[in-house]
């Protein structure tokens, strides 16, 4: 699991290393916990290949389980993918309805996701 502690503007941000595996599978999330509350971090950055194809497969649950542990940890999450690269159906309308609310979007790119995060 490769992840780093960026100060983006006075706000610590808990980011994966764009390339590497942060959530290989759903019990990395208790170690992204504790990284992000060793740092005092509400907030996390990752890059699409962070994630298991099965994040972007509804029918795994592992969203709705990451999604969930994070709002109850009081994190928000900002996911670096191409549009383009997302699956259709109903992970964009998921998409389209975390939209609504403040802990999850995603962006095309890395300053876009820590602009949101430190709002």
């Amino acid at each position: 699991m490769k992840i780093e502690v960026l100060n983006a503007h006075g706000t610590p941000v808990v980011a994966g290393v764009r390339a590497a595996s942060v959530l290989g599978e759903i019990a990395d999330l208790d170690r992204v916990l504790e990284v992000c509350m060793g740092n005092g971090a509400r907030a996390l950055l990752l890059y699409a290949e962070n994630l298991t194809p099965r994040f972007f497969d509804l029918r795994s649950g592992e969203a709705g389980e990451v999604l969930q542990k994070l709002r109850t940890y009081g994190l928000k999450l900002a996911l670096i993918a191409c549009a383009e690269d997302l699956p259709a159906g109903h992970f964009r309308e998921m998409v389209g309805e975390e939209a609504r609310g403040s802990d999850f979007r995603i962006f095309p790119d890395r300053d876009a996701g820590l602009a949101w995060l430190v709002l």
